[in-house]
């Protein structure tokens, strides 16, 4: 037991670190569509209102205001088909032999009006157009040239019942152009939007089905009248449609209707990003709750109360690495000390992207991963086998048209380390790197190397190359990361192999000696 919990200690020690520096970035985009692959949540059930297409600030309870009678006037008067109403009251305007005359009428109750001086008219299934038109004929009998006029003062009101699954029943006030859809605000939400009864004072009894009128607009929303009574029925079974469809909501189903049909016809059908192999179907029996994964065109009958979750199609994304001088996850990428570069650790990190998106949009969301140690400038590309300089600088600062080409799968990003450092070698007393100080010239990283040795062949005999190979002159600015040889002196270097040889033969011919003075008493 004790073996195995010291195993997996050390594999931790060994492997967390690994996992540590490789991060996965992902794109704005990318993340977008990951988010949209997760589980879709069902979408609120909708009210009745909102069912039937409306908005629930659109519609209001009955009032009657100033504006409201001006407003049903100007309708009433542009409307063609605007019924004769009881209690519309109408002005009449002619000229005859005395001059301009105004009579006032008023529709009563039953099928006919008097109009003074000319006789009665028929109002029955009239419309005000043609009243006005039969009216304005009738004075111009007797008075050819009356101009007769006639034109509505005021729309008359009337009282509709409302009952059956109902918030209460009630008498609700409608007028001339009211139609069936008006009497919705009062409907309960375990109402049917499938079976609205109208039973009108002449006998008849009509059934509307209002999601068909509303939503899809088959069939017209009728004009109410006097004496009509709206029975709501109760609602039968009701799903909700939610994800990758053209139309998501609640809807109320008739009959033993199935998955494909519901799709199709309510949900106006799927979207081309649907994943047509997996519909969740979410469903509550006895509080219970359930799930199916079904395909597209399953004829899976539905229960009142199911959800219907369209998913999407999986979106595979494509993935390049970016490695090298970068922020690992404890935000680091080094390790320094005052003189010397200690150590350097590569950090590799998978950037995630949808197809078509360009470098530059990869360098702009990596930005924070750079810090002081990323040599942006002096980054390249490797793809397939070939490796292209890339100036990450002149794409992120600058106007470099190298951004705009697109990712390729696969892709590596090298990002090498900007160090900090001078390196001083040959005849100095302590050659190593050393910390880079802007300004400084050949003379203070010599100092900072203990000075030249006496092998040196000259102080100022040394070269000065900078990181990419060129050769500096000697009172140049040091750059970071150039490289100072001291030369040594010829002499002493062809002589130091010979003084090592005669060093090391003097020293074995000293043990040789020794040894046999301690041994030749013994054998003599």
């Amino acid at each position: 037991m004790r073996i195995l919990v010291c195993m997996s200690i050390i594999l931790a020690i060994f492997i967390l670190p690994i996992i540590a520096q490789q991060q996965v970035v992902d794109s704005a985009r990318a993340e977008a569509l990951l988010e949209s692959q997760l589980e879709i949540k069902s979408i609120d059930r909708q009210s009745y209102t909102e069912q039937l297409g409306f908005e629930e600030s659109e519609l209001s309870l009955a009032t009657l205001d100033g504006e409201t009678i001006e407003s049903r006037i100007l309708l009433a008067t542009g409307e063609k088909n605007y019924p004769i109403t009881v209690g519309d009251v109408y002005s009449l305007t002619y000229v005859n032999e005395s001059g301009l005359v105004t009579v006032s009428l008023t529709v009563p109750h039953g099928k006919t009006m008097r109009v003074p001086n000319f006789g009665t008219i028929t109002t029955e299934n009239k419309t005000f157009a043609e009243l006005k038109s039969e009216i304005e004929d009738l004075v111009l009998r007797y008075y050819p040239y009356g101009d007769p006029d006639l034109s509505i003062v005021r729309t008359g009101a009337f009282l509709v019942q409302v009952s059956g699954e109902a918030k209460k029943s009630t008498t609700v006030e409608s007028w001339g152009l009211s139609r069936l859809s008006s009497i919705v605000p009062y409907a309960s939400e375990s109402a049917s939007t499938r079976n609205v009864t109208v039973y009108s004072e002449n006998g008849s009894v009509k059934k509307y089905d209002l999601y068909e009128i509303m939503r899809e607009g088959n069939g017209t929303d009728p004009l109410l009248k006097p004496g009509d009574k709206v029975v709501f029925a109760k609602r039968g079974p009701e799903i909700t449609i939610s994800g990758s469809v053209n139309r998501e909501g609640t809807y109320q189903i008739t009959g033993n209707e199935t998955l494909e049909n519901v799709l199709a016809t309510y949900a106006h059908g799927i979207l081309p990003s649907a994943d047509t192999a997996k519909i969740g179907v979410v469903r509550y029996t006895n509080g219970k709750r359930s799930e199916y994964k079904i395909n597209v065109g399953s004829k899976f009958p539905l229960c009142d109360g199911d959800m219907i979750n369209v998913f999407p199609s999986r979106i595979f994304l494509g993935s390049v690495t970016v490695e090298g001088a970068l922020t690992d996850t404890t935000g680091t990428t080094n390790n320094t000390t005052n003189n010397t570069i200690k150590s350097q650790s590569t950090v590799t990190l998978f950037y995630r992207f949808v197809e078509g998106e360009s470098i530059r949009s990869m360098i702009e969301t990596m930005t924070e991963y750079f810090s002081a140690s990323s040599d942006l400038s002096g980054c390249y590309l490797i793809r397939d086998g070939v490796s292209t300089p890339i100036n990450f600088s002149e794409i992120l600062y600058g106007n470099s048209l190298e951004g705009e080409k697109t990712l390729k799968n696969s892709d590596r990003f090298i990002i090498p380390f900007s160090q900090n450092i001078v390196t001083v070698n040959g005849a100095v007393n302590s050659s190593g790197t050393y910390g880079y100080v802007p300004g400084k010239t050949a003379n203070y990283y010599i100092a900072r190397a203990g000075g030249t040795t006496s092998a040196a062949k000259s102080s100022d005999d040394y070269t000065i190359t900078d990181r990419y190979g060129n050769v500096l002159d000697h009172n140049a600015e040091i750059p970071a990361e150039a490289v100072i040889e001291i030369k040594r002196n010829d002499f002493v270097n062809k002589l130091q192999p010979t003084i090592t040889v005669v060093s090391l033969t003097a020293g074995i011919i000293g043990i040789v000696a020794a040894s046999l003075a301690i041994l030749l008493p013994n054998i003599y």
